[in-house]
């Protein structure tokens, strides 16, 4: 088939796919196409990228990154703070809520002062932020759980159908050059390992819409949705394989097993006794790891190296980097400082250390990651205590709260411009809208929601 036309059949199939879509449900409001270009340009690749790509200016850019996707972030940070205005959201309120969240994200910002690239640094954190402005967009909705399942699977409408196009039809996009020499299919994203993120989030969503599909009385529009649900699941696996992507495919059987268990977990007699025997499971797991190497020999028998694909000897030289410990280099800044040239000169390309950790360590020292650690704390506690209430969105965000420390392992992504980081917004800051909507709206997902639920979001 012809590329052209390979390309303009997936756009139709995509415009009939969210046509499809609309018909099902409608978004609650239209400020959820805030969000929705937000997630699909940090989950793709610069604007400025497709624009050279069609003829229309270049998609180069330097450090302080390229104009058109400076204006474009900037740009849809101003609307959602435009929707949030006319909302009445109290910030007050928020900070209050967010105390830890707000702290590393000033300290982020602090470290400006003390990096070798005070603007660039400056400016990458304020961006970053932006993926919170727009996150509260969606929680300020009125379901935020539904908002967020409309945003994230018509996004994989549009970015499962055309990274099979790039990847068959356009390799000098959909592919690139690993370190190794290889072709390395990339679809829409810039990496394997993003593509492979966007491939297990979006895909544990679209699982999402299936588990409330099937909640749902009998009939051909039913049956359609379903199929045509399978269908975009068998397109994720498709690119899955063809990547190689095993730990997105970890990822998101580990995702749906969540899931499935945390429902059944709440429905114990006495749901947290058993979260306690499954937090003793996992540091026995842990200590096993670091004595037995357990996770080696899987790696093996999955026909992939001890080394994670050399990432264990990035993460060797990346900790003995000599930096300053307490505070670190600077957000985001240590990629670009000389002492960087020592890994880079081993591994071309590098502008992570593939670990969440050791770069907030590299970006802000042992304050960064002791502020990362409770972040993640209370994180969690909020999400298990919302799970054992009985809630949906409890299980949703305590299953992304566990993917999201498990994918920070192999790659980094927190307090970056990433998908997984985003939807680690969304499910896991603190609103009182996401409260109040998740305590009045019925949960179309369990038969008998708990009746404890008002304690728990108490």
């Amino acid at each position: 088939m012809p590329p052209l036309l390979a390309l303009w059949l997936s756009y139709g199939f995509i415009y009939w796919l969210i046509r499809q879509d609309m018909k099902e449900r409608q978004m609650s409001s239209k400020a959820l196409l805030i969000p929705m270009l937000w997630l699909g340009t940090i989950g793709s690749r610069p604007y400025s990228f497709w624009l050279a790509w069609i003829g229309i200016g270049t998609s180069g850019g330097d450090q302080d990154g390229n104009p058109i996707d400076l204006a474009i972030f900037l740009g849809l940070m101003v609307a959602a703070l435009i929707v949030l205005k006319r909302r009445g959201f109290s910030w007050g309120a928020f900070f209050s809520r967010n105390k830890i969240l707000m702290l590393l994200y000033l300290f982020l910002a602090l470290s400006a002062s003390w990096s070798e690239f005070s603007f660039p640094t400056l400016k990458r954190i304020v961006k970053d932020y932006g993926a919170v402005i727009t996150a509260l967009v969606v929680l300020t909705e009125v379901n935020p759980l539904e908002s967020i399942r409309l945003v994230v699977v018509r996004a994989a409408y549009v970015m499962f159908p055309l990274s099979v196009v790039f990847i068959k039809y356009f390799p000098s996009i959909g592919r690139t050059v690993a370190r190794g020499g290889d072709n390395m299919p990339c679809g829409v994203s810039m990496h394997k390992s993003h593509l492979g993120a966007i491939l297990f989030l979006f895909g544990l969503f679209i699982v999402l819409d299936l588990m409330a599909l099937y909640r749902q009385e009998p009939s051909a529009e039913k049956r359609r949705a379903i199929w045509l649900r399978f269908g975009i699941l068998a397109m994720g696996g498709w690119l899955m394989a063809i990547c190689q992507s095993v730990t997105s495919l970890l990822c998101f059987s580990l995702g749906c097993f969540l899931l499935w268990g945390s429902g059944r977990l709440a429905r114990m007699q006495n749901p947290f006794r058993v979260l306690i025997s499954c937090i003793a499971v996992f540091v026995v797991v842990v200590i096993s790891e670091k004595s037995l190497d357990l996770s080696g020999s899987i790696l093996e028998a999955l026909g992939k190296s001890r080394t994670l694909t050399g990432r264990t000897e990035i993460w060797d030289m990346a900790q003995q980097a000599r930096i300053e410990p307490v505070f670190g280099s600077g957000y985001f800044s240590f990629w670009h400082t000389s002492e960087a040239e020592r890994i880079q000169q081993e591994f071309i390309f590098m502008n992570s250390a593939h670990n969440g950790f050791i770069d907030m360590y590299l970006g802000g020292g042992f304050v960064g990651v002791g502020l990362l650690v409770v972040l993640l704390v209370v994180w969690g506690r909020r999400s298990a205590r919302l799970m054992l209430a009985g809630n949906m969105f409890g299980r949703v965000a305590l299953t992304i709260w566990v993917l999201g420390i498990a994918f920070n392992n192999s790659e980094t992504a927190f307090f970056r411009l990433d998908p997984s980081w985003f939807l680690m917004l969304l499910l896991l800051i603190e609103t009182p809208r996401s409260y109040l909507a998740a305590n009045a709206i019925p949960d179309i997902f369990n038969e008998h929601p708990a009746p404890h639920v008002n304690q728990a979001l108490a």
